[in-house]
């Protein structure tokens, strides 16, 4: 209590820039906090800390971000939406889903990479941690029938606020976030504190009746047994081992979760046995030929895509024209490489890639922000095969938060390198 308000005292000892990044910081940690919670509080939220940020941004800050190759291929694919709108019969539609893009990604990885230090992140992150802690709360009091919410009742799972397949991404990346901790924590308590924590998240998970998190999860935490800890035993029990007896020991108590696999392997023999994609899963896999029988359109161009907000009613089509090979009311692929394809083409679907390429490829010494970056991209990129995660904007938010952190723990890592160098000279 002393500490809090030392602390406050001391704010008012600040300068109005001072105080307005502090500000800013308080917004960016309450944004990660809502991220479970629905879009619309963060819609708000970035919108008032963009009006601070206006006040504080520095010209070097904003030098620095501007020089970033994976700021340039966002700015790049941001504009290539735009110029889509050319050749889009939906011109709203395509003003709309790039106006999304720019307020949902690209404006809160300015704010953070601009505004927010090194020091700070850990901040960001915790919140986030703490906003999915109370979502799992309230995602197990949904389960025992103790309370409701307008989308656990809409979508018939125990989930609080979003739709249970982006739910899951980020319970997903949340388990695993709290894995390392556990992997790493040295003080006895806080590890049996972070036990319990990963084996009620990871039952969560499971509740959440999000396939994709399945996936995710341990696909991720198998890509990170490769390219982040070292291969040995240990490691290879603490990251596959330890996750899937907790999994497995869910998945037996649990008669829902084996229903929906089950459905999945059914998905799977309709296909081979009568072509019939008319499955929740099925319909996914349906959008490869769909896409084919687009872009064999006149019209289409595969090298420029159909325009930002076009592909709606292209599917729409392609549906029909194929005899009604999925549900005519499904909008979108489901799949943010195929949407990406349709919407902006080849080139489109270049530049996404790219942006990906350079995220992987940044070299970040911090242990434990190299790790966050190494899980985000991995549950992103493994995802967005099942589902439009580019398009939703709570998983947009998702990936402008972290996408900043990484940012931001790179740009401080590469001054203090300058200031090395410029010491021994």
């Amino acid at each position: 209590m002393i500490f809090f308000k030392e602390r406050f005292k001391k704010f008012f000892t600040f300068s109005i820039k001072e105080k307005l990044s502090i500000i800013i910081l308080f917004l960016m940690m309450i944004l990660a906090f809502s991220l479970a919670f629905g879009y619309i509080y963060g819609k708000y939220i970035v919108l008032i800390a963009f009006i601070l940020w206006l006040f504080v941004i520095k010209k070097n800050d904003l030098k620095r971000i501007f020089n970033n190759k994976i700021i340039i291929v966002l700015i790049m694919l941001i504009l290539f939406h735009y110029i889509s709108i050319l050749w889009s019969q939906d011109v709203s539609g395509a003003i709309s889903y790039s106006n999304s893009i720019v307020r949902y990604i690209f404006v809160p990885i300015l704010i953070i990479g601009t505004i927010i230090r090194k020091e700070q992140l850990k901040y960001i992150i915790s919140a986030f941690i703490f906003g999915m802690f109370i979502n799992e709360v309230i995602s197990y009091l949904i389960f025992f029938d103790l309370i409701h919410t307008n989308i656990s009742m809409k979508y018939g799972y125990p989930i609080g606020f979003v739709h249970h397949v982006r739910y899951s991404v980020l319970v997903a990346f949340t388990a695993i976030l709290i894995l390392y901790q556990l992997r790493y924590t040295k003080n006895s308590y806080l590890q049996v504190l972070y036990a319990v924590f990963f084996i009620t998240m990871t039952a969560n998970l499971l509740i959440s009746g999000g396939r994709t998190g399945y996936v995710v999860y341990f696909g991720s935490l198998f890509i990170l047994s490769f390219t982040y800890f070292k291969l040995n035993i240990k490691n290879i029990l603490f990251l596959l081992v330890f996750p899937l007896i907790v999994f497995s020991v869910g998945f037996s108590m649990n008669k829902n979760v084996q229903s929906r696999v089950l459905m999945a392997i059914q998905a799977i023999e309709k296909i081979y046995n009568s072509n019939n994609y008319n499955t929740s899963f099925g319909a996914r896999l349906a959008f490869y030929p769909i896409t084919i029988d687009i872009m064999k359109e006149k019209k289409n161009n595969a090298f420029f895509g159909v325009g930002a907000g076009d592909s709606k009613e292209e599917i729409k089509d392609s549906i029909k024209r194929l005899k009604n090979i999925i549900p005519s009311n499904i909008k979108h692929a489901h799949n943010s490489y195929i949407e990406m394809y349709l919407n902006v083409g080849v080139i489109g679907l270049y530049l996404y890639l790219l942006f990906f390429v350079y995220l992987i490829r940044v070299k970040i010494k911090d242990k434990e922000i190299n790790f966050v970056r190494q899980a985000f991209i991995s549950i992103f990129m493994i995802a967005t095969l099942a589902d439009h995660l580019f398009r939703a904007k709570e998983t947009m938010f998702f990936m402008g938060i972290f996408v900043a952190i990484v940012i931001v723990q790179y740009q401080h890592e590469q001054k203090s390198k300058k200031l090395s160098l410029k010491s021994n000279i």
